[in-house]
This record gives C-alpha cells, structure tokens and sequence, in this order.
C-alpha cells in the first residue's frame, strides 16, 4: 500500500518512526529489567497511537499487526500473559514487520511482509502456545485447476448471449463470447451499468483536475531552483569577501561546507525537476488516453433516438392526412448517452410540432405551388466539440404579425419595442412560456404551445436553442449541445473572495473598459461592440451581491453570448481558463436561476457555475431575490483536538474542503484553552490524549454554563459500550469511532448538531 498525498505520507513517515522507535526502547527496558512494568502504560499509548495513524491512512496491514501488538501489551498489564525471551523476539520480528510495512506506504518499495503469518504469530502467544510454522503456500496444482477452468468452455448462467439483451435494458454493451482458432474462450465484451459509467466519469474528470494541479507543482520547483541559483551567487560572492581574511579560516570552511550543501540541493531540485516533467508528461498521456477511452463508453450514434421517429411520423402523418416523407440525417454522430437521454423528449415535441402545425394538407400545398408530400428533415452534426440536431420543415413557417399581436395582447412588449425587434428577436418570442399563436390547441401541441418546455430540457442540458423560419418554406429548429458532459472548460472570474465559472462556449471575448466607453443614460450603461449595442451589468447586481469596485480606471468584462443576444459583465477580476468535472448539483439547487452547477477548482477552492443564458436573459434594472447559495455564508468555526499529526491534519482537510474554518489542539488542555480565547460552533476531539483526555476535556467544558449547547463529537478507536456510556455521561453530544470511519456520518452529525444549536 501507497501514500498517494505527498503531506500525509511524510506526516506518516515521521509519526511512524517516532512510535516504532518509543516501542523498540519501551521494550528494550522491560526485557532489561521485566520486574519494572511501568513502561507498558507508555508502550501502549504509542502502539494506540500508531494503530489509529494507520487505520487512517490505509495502512491496514500495519493496523492489524499493531492491534495484536497492543492485545499482548495489554494481556500483560493485566497479568494474564508472562514474558519469556521467545515472547519478546516475537514482539521484536512484528515490529520489524511494521517498519517495512511503513516503508512501502512512505516509499511504495516492496515490504515482502506476510502479515497474516505475523499476526499468526502473535495470536500464539495470546493463546499460550508456541508459534507454529508458516502454513504452506498454495500447490501450484491448485493454480493450474484455476486456470483450466477459466479455459473451459461455460455454462455460466451469468454469460448471455448478446441477442437476448434489450437495448433498453441499463448498460451499455452486452457480453459476447468466441472460441478462437487454439480453442481459447474469450469474452469479447461485457454488460455495464450505466451509473458505473457516471461514477467513472466523474472519477476521470476529478483525475483530470489532478492532474492540472500536479503540473502547477513543476512551477513551485522552478522556484526552487530560482532561490538556488540566487543562494549560490550570494555564498560566491561571501566567500570572495573572506579570502583577505586568514584569522577568519574557520568561517571559510563553514562556507564550503555550505556549498557543498547547496550543490547536493541543486543536483536534487534538477533531479525532481527533470523526473517531475517525465512523471507530469506520463500522467497527462494516461489521463487523456483513459478519458477518450471511458468518454468512448458513454458515446453512442444519434440513430438511437433518432430510430424512434419513422414510425411516429408515419402514425402522425396518417392522423392528420398528410403526406409526409421524413430523411435522416447524420445518425451515426457519436454523442454522449446523457445528452441522448435528455433529448428524447425535446425531440419527440419538435416533430409533432412540425408536423401538426408546419406542413400543410395536400391540397393546400398543392394551391401554393409546393409537391402534395411535405418533407421533415431531422439531421445531426458535429461543431468542434458542439453536436448540432435541427429539425427542418418545408411548411408554412412562422408568422411574425401574429406573434407581435400575440406578444402585444399578452403585455409582453409594447408596439414600440416590437417594432424595434429583429426577426430572430421576433421568432424567440415563440419561447415563452404558454405564447402561441392560435386560439386553439390541437390534441398532438401547438407551434408555441410547449416550446418553452423544449427550450428548459434544452437549456438543463447546457445547450441553446434558436429558430429560423421563412414565410411559407418552412421552419428551422436548431439545437446547440456540448458533446460531452463529464467535464466543461471555463474562464473563472472572481467577485470579492468568492469565484465563479462561465462556460467557455458562452464567451464572445474578454474586455478592459474604459469608463469613457460606456453609454449612460438607460436602465443600465451601453457598450457599442462590433457594430452592435450590449448592455454592461455588474454580476455583483445580478447575483444579489455585495460592491463590485465601481470606481476603477478599467473595468474587467466578459461579453456572453446566447443566441443571438449579447450581456457584458463585469467582475472585479478575471482569473483564468481551466477544465473542471462538472458535479451534479442537489435538487433543491435546481430553482436557482443563475445556477448550473458546482465544482472544485484545482486551487481547492469552491466554485459556481454560473448558466450563461439566465445571466444574458436577466432583467438589467431589476435586481433579483436574494440567493442564499450564491452567496456563501460565514463558515462555521470548528475546534479540532486530537494529539495524532497524520489524523489531525486528515480530519482538518475534511472538515475545510466541507466549508468549516478549524482551528487545532493538539491534547484536552490545549483544546480547552483554544476554546477560552476564541468563538466556535463546534467541537471534534480524540479520546485517548496525553495531558488530558477527550472525556476529561468535555467535563471540564460542560462545568461551564456558556457551553451547556455547544456541541461536542468525540472520534475515537475506543468502541467498547463502557467508553461510550463514559463519553455521553461527560457531556458528548456524539460518540464516532474510528475503526469504520465515515467522514459523511462525521459531517453528518456536525451538520445537524450545528443546525440543532442555531
């Protein structure tokens, strides 16, 4: 087992050695002298201490050789087991097990440590007896019977084949199976559900910004190397300064062996910054190649949604007496299954559309001039990384008077602002909600009746829609869509100290205004930009934020883009383009006009996407409601006790990237003065602490009255009903141990405490 965190691998590798280091000289003094049993306490303290660092980390091998090293300690402190020379070499191998367990997790080198034959051991001398010899290995006969029957022909219920599957079944692939020419069964491929794929894909997308982070780290050695370079240049020149000096000898040689030391550091810092780039390229190719790979899965050709439309058209067709012929176009595009799956619908209501109020009746074709059959083209294709579906008409099209005088009736505009209105300004009319055109509805949906549903599906899959009609030759609905939804590219913006994230895709470019460019005077100030006029709104007044630096000699803007609709924005600072894995949001977000989703940065910090289209489309002179997501409250404060390095600074990392400020303690009575000097919303502790325990600590809180609600988790390895009756009867609002640590039931259980307070 590995360390994969750099800082909690080093934190084990000092923790580690310290503790190994206490028990090999706890029990060089209880063989010296077995009378004095004072050290036991303190071996076992240590061993304690060590078994929790490596439960932590994931060093369970270490663990379990520890929990069977403290049940002996503990045998022996209450006289149930007598020392002996062979007890004590037992003791002395284990650790030596332990050691080389601890180095392969710091270093990842090989322990070649059977802990099961250690444990074994160990187990002996609870029971009394002599160690017995390691069980034998398992006959390779034993192998070759394993490996004839993963060659043998199957029966297995749990192989199909691939024709009894149905596509609409969860998965992706069916598993299919051949014999090939030397009689090798091979199973070609394999059914997997389509929740593994999302959770591999989000893995993916969290690897990629992990790997955005490790080669930031090239730059923090560079550096490095900078500071290097520039201490060498110093000592040079300090040493050219004390050649005139013979009485100062002694200070020449302290500066050659400091140089020295600086070129061992520089030779060190090249190494790392030649393997680092070696290490970052590898990563970067592996990264990529199992992203297209695992994208790949999620992939599948437009033809599958795009097969559900030839017999609903001809159904259709035939109900309302038309003559419809439907092409497809571009079936075999490869996009991903989400998109697929939120496309079906949109789909589906586009082409009853199209074909209850788009094409004509025969004859009413035939008076225009046009051939009695209609034709409905559903095409796809790709743009760069975008997938472009369009549903295409030759019917009537849209009319632009009625939907004026539909929008003027409705209040939606004044005549002045219709008539000022372009086509394609016009046309988007047509998405409102519940807009249309006729006085009465069919029973498949009217053209404008719906639209504004399609539009919401549309728009929940990040993408745009727009609409270009022509007056008697038909109708053109175009969806724009990302291909991919696992990851999205952003520019991050930051307001105050809080980021945001726009899509990429929804950027026409990045400005520095001058105030002199601003056309003032309406509901909000004017950019006149490519011949065009934008309006400029601050974020901070569309998202209900505090300031936003009004008075600067240059003003930070992002133009967006929606359509055919343009927005600037400014921001107090514009950081910089990066890739993120898109999280899908809670449910309850989903309300949240402005909201597309959350992320993590590579920086660690929290981030909100922000929907490009609810930004474009807002209101310039009304502020909206105050929203208490985007605009994160105080964090709440948590004192964090526990005396173990490595669990300190992994419970503290939990707890900060859930949005708690922490503050630290490292026993019971530096806990407790921390709390007298500061103000906190709750209390996480360790139990079993030098100085003052846990338990020990939330007495001595509760004796106080301003504490009495304030709430107190105690995480400890102590899991006996005896320690938890201990801790709830001190005061404890919660009793967590940490042999199956959850950090959801940690945070969890803070949450609601804290909740419960307030």
């Amino acid at each position: 087992m590995y360390i994969e965190d750099d800082e909690l691998r080093s934190l084990y590798q000092v923790a580690s050695s310290e503790h190994l280091h206490a028990l090999e000289a706890g029990l060089l003094a209880l063989e010296t002298n077995p009378q004095d049993r004072s050290p036991l306490d303190q071996l076992l303290r240590e061993a304690h201490s060590l078994k929790g660092d490596s439960r932590m980390l994931g060093v369970t091998e270490a663990e379990a050789i520890i929990h069977h090293i403290e049940e002996i300690l503990s045998h022996w402190r209450q006289n149930r087991l007598v020392p002996s020379p062979h007890l004590f070499e037992g003791l002395y191998r284990a650790l030596d097990a332990v050691k080389k367990i601890a180095h392969e997790a710091v270093t990842g080198e090989p322990a070649n440590v059977s802990s099961f034959h250690v444990a074994a051991e160990l187990l002996q001398f609870l029971e009394g007896a002599s160690p017995a010899p390691d069980p034998p290995r398992p006959a390779e006969a034993e192998v070759d019977d394993l490996d004839a029957l993963m060659s043998a022909p199957s029966s297995s219920p749990f192989l199909e084949d691939s024709s009894e599957i149905s596509s609409q079944e969860e998965g992706t692939t069916a598993p299919t199976a051949t014999v090939t020419g030397q009689d090798h069964y091979r199973i070609e491929s394999v059914r997997v559900a389509s929740s593994t794929l999302d959770s591999l894909m989000t893995a993916i997308g969290d690897l990629t910004v992990t790997q955005q982070r490790i080669a930031r780290q090239q730059e923090l050695i560079v550096e490095g190397l900078a500071y290097w370079e520039q201490a060498q240049v110093h000592l040079l020149a300090s040493q050219r300064l004390l050649q005139p000096h013979p009485e100062l000898l002694t200070l020449r040689q302290h500066y050659d062996h400091l140089r020295q030391q600086l070129d061992s550091l520089g030779r060190s810092l090249q190494q790392l910054q030649a393997r680092a780039g070696v290490d970052d390229a590898h990563l970067t190719a592996v990264v990529n190649g199992l992203e297209n790979e695992i994208q790949n899965l999620q992939f599948l050709p437009l033809g599958t949604i795009f097969n559900l439309l030839p017999r609903a058209v001809r159904d259709i067709a035939k109900e309302q007496k038309k003559e419809v012929q439907l092409v497809i176009e571009g079936a075999e595009v490869m996009v991903d299954r989400r998109i697929l799956e939120g496309m079906k619908d949109p789909l589906t209501h586009l082409v009853r559309n199209a074909l209850d109020h788009g094409i004509e009746l025969p004859q009413e074709r035939q008076q225009q001039g046009k051939p009695p059959q209609g034709t409905l083209t559903v095409r796809g294709r790709t743009n760069g990384n975008e997938v472009v579906i369009e549903v295409m008409d030759d019917g009537r099209g849209l009319d632009h008077d009625a939907i004026k005088q539909t929008a003027l009736q409705r209040g939606l505009y004044s005549a002045d602002a219709l008539a000022a209105m372009s086509r394609s300004q016009v046309e988007a009319l047509i998405f409102a909600p519940g807009f249309s055109t006729r006085a009465q509805v069919s029973s498949l949906s009217g053209r404008g009746v719906g639209l504004d549903v399609v539009r919401a599906n549309v728009e929940e899959l990040n993408g745009t829609i727009n609409v270009i009609s022509t007056a008697g030759k038909g109708c053109c609905f175009q969806i724009t869509l990302r291909a991919n939804r696992a990851t999205v590219s952003i520019l991050t913006v930051r307001l105050h100290d809080y980021v945001y994230g726009l899509p990429v895709e929804a950027i026409a470019t990045t400005l520095l205004l001058r105030h002199e460019e601003l056309i003032l005077g309406g509901a909000e100030p004017t950019l006149l930009w490519e011949q065009q006029p934008v309006s400029i709104s601050w974020l901070a007044d569309i998202l209900n934020q505090e300031g936003g630096i009004r008075h600067q000699p240059r003003y930070p803007c992002i133009i967006l883009r929606h359509g055919d609709r343009y927005r600037g924005l400014i921001v107090d600072e514009i950081v910089n383009f990066q890739k993120v894995q898109l999280k899908p949001h809670h449910p309850f977000l989903s309300g949240i006009p402005h909201l597309l989703g959350v992320t993590v940065l590579e920086t660690g910090d929290i981030c909100h996407l922000l929907k490009p289209s609810a930004l474009v489309t807002a209101t310039g002179g009304d502020r909206p409601q105050p929203s208490t997501v985007l605009k994160p409250p105080t964090k709440p404060r948590i004192l964090l006790v526990e005396d173990s390095l490595p669990i300190r600074t992994q419970l503290r990392r939990i707890l900060e990237r859930s949005g708690y400020e922490v503050t630290t303690a490292v026993d019971g009575a530096d806990g407790f003065q921390q709390l007298r000097t500061g103000t906190f919303d709750a209390i996480v502790s360790d139990v079993e602490m030098p100085q003052q325990s846990g338990i020990e600590m939330t007495q001595r809180i509760r004796q106080l009255p301003e504490y009495q609600r304030l709430p107190i988790v105690l995480v400890t390895t102590l899991a006996a009903a005896s320690d938890r009756q201990r801790a709830l009867a001190a005061g404890a609002n919660a009793y967590l141990t940490k042999g199956n640590f959850d950090q959801t039931l940690l945070l969890d259980t803070l949450r609601e405490l804290i909740h419960e307070q307030n």
